[in-house]
């Protein structure tokens, strides 16, 4: 070996280094290497990979309409708004282990009887603020998950602050006005994004092996499948095709 290799450690460490890759055992260890490999005794390390696709919903999710039995009739003074579309849908992958996002503060501002943000990839631990911008006040909880976020007022101009320490998909619902939603999805690695408006996705560097992936929609997980993440796989196509809930406990 070249000593070149080896000039920035300390003199007695050099010693031991060159030392121990001189003799017999690292030697056998090195020519034993693939034969360990080809009987699964010694893992390689997982390559890095990426995950496209694109998921395609079906008509009543796409639709954007989430309570049919809602209805409202023309007064002649104030024109009724279009139909906007829904959030694009978001692919999260679990059971996979990757590094941690970092927790941080996302603001959600209320104004119009709209959030200016549905939907929230955060860390865990991160903490969303809430902010009341309209005249009216609103009764704000996770339904289903009160010990989590309970059902409380926040009243016009005031602050709320919840914090997620759990992995999940969540929904914070408005008592008054049940269109009014913000969707946080907290993730303990990087692997999830937001589709685009055609529904692709892209995942990058994901190791490879067994994954959950998760599709996000509509207020709900309505999709969910085993990935096989292996090099050069090809794209998946994910078909909607209910808008029924997903059990992902």
């Amino acid at each position: 070996m070249n000593d070149s290799h080896v000039f920035r450690l300390a003199p007695t460490m050099r010693k031991r280094f060159l030392s121990y890759c001189s003799s017999p055992g690292f030697a056998l260890r090195m020519a034993a290497a693939p034969a360990l490999l080809s009987l699964g005794l010694w893992a390689a390390p997982a390559q890095a990979e990426s995950v496209k696709g694109r998921v395609t919903l079906s008509e009543t999710l796409e639709s954007g309409r989430r309570f049919p039995g809602y209805w409202r009739v023309e007064n002649g003074a104030v024109p009724i708004a279009p139909l906007t579309n829904p959030d694009p849908p978001v692919v999260v992958m679990t059971d996979v282990k990757g590094p941690t996002p970092e927790a941080k503060t996302f603001s959600v501002d209320i104004a119009g009887f709209t959030v200016n943000k549905p939907t929230l990839l955060v860390g865990v631990s991160s903490v969303v603020e809430i902010r009341n911008g309209d005249k009216v006040p609103h009764d704000l909880s996770i339904p289903g998950q009160e010990a989590l976020m309970p059902l409380e007022r926040l009243a016009p101009g005031t602050l709320r602050r919840q914090k997620f320490p759990v992995p999940g998909a969540y929904e914070i619902r408005s008592a008054q006005f049940p269109h009014l939603s913000i969707a946080v999805i907290v993730i303990d690695n990087p692997f999830a994004a937001a589709c685009d408006a055609k529904g692709n996705f892209k995942l990058p560097d994901m190791p490879e092996g067994k994954a959950t992936l998760k599709v996000w929609a509509h207020g709900q997980v309505v999709h969910e499948q085993t990935v096989d993440v292996q090099n050069n796989m090809k794209a998946l196509q994910i078909d909607v095709a209910s808008s029924s809930p997903v059990d992902s406990e």
